[in-house]
This record gives structure tokens, sequence and C-alpha cells, in this order.
């Protein structure tokens, strides 16, 4: 995720400050510090979930395909490399083959 935690502490703590300093008034000192704490932690995922969200949309979707990062030629030798596998897996396979059949022939004489 892009930022670092300062960034929602920060949020989360000015979201604790301003609850805290608009209900000084209103509210005993206990409830008045459970709800800070409270507004706090609700401060703190949103700014998560916020970020969180914003990383998503903003990720470049190709980071995770390194496939399509690989310039022209190199993909061209990649290409050309699954194909000589193929072709070489397809001639033992050819070898073995007849390999099993000339022992067959032997084991039926």
């Amino acid at each position: 995720m892009s930022g670092h935690w300062f960034w929602n502490f920060t949020f989360a703590l000015f979201g604790f400050l301003l609850y805290f300093f608009l209900s000084f008034d209103k509210k005993e000192p206990a409830v008045l510090l459970i709800q800070s704490f409270l507004v706090f932690i609700l401060f703190y995922l949103i700014i998560y979930i916020v970020r969180f969200l914003w990383t998503m949309s903003v990720e470049d979707p190709t980071k995770d395909n390194p496939q399509e990062e690989m310039p022209t030629k190199e993909t061209e030798q990649h290409l050309e490399m699954l194909e000589l596998t193929k072709q070489l897996e397809k001639e033992d396979v050819e070898k073995v083959v007849a390999y099993i059949r000339e022992q067959f022939q032997k084991e039926t004489k």
C-alpha cells in the first residue's frame, strides 16, 4: 500500500482531538476519553480503507503480469524457446515409442 502508517495515525489523531475538544464541555472525562478513542479507531480504519482503495485504483496493472513488460525481442526469444522445447518433447516421445516398439517386437519373436 502506498504511504505509511504515519498517515493513518495522523488522521486518527486529528479525529481524536477534534472530537475531544468539541465535546470537552458536554461530557464526563471518562466517557469523553472512551468515545474519543473510539473515534480514533474509526478514523484510523476510514483512512486505511481510503488509502487501500486509492492504491488499488492507482496501481499499475502490468506490474502483476511480467510478460507484458518484456521487450519485444525477449518475448520473441521466449516464444522460440517454448516452440523448441515442444519440438524436443515431441522428438523424445517419438524415440521412446520407437524404442518400446522395438523391445515389444523382440519379445514377441
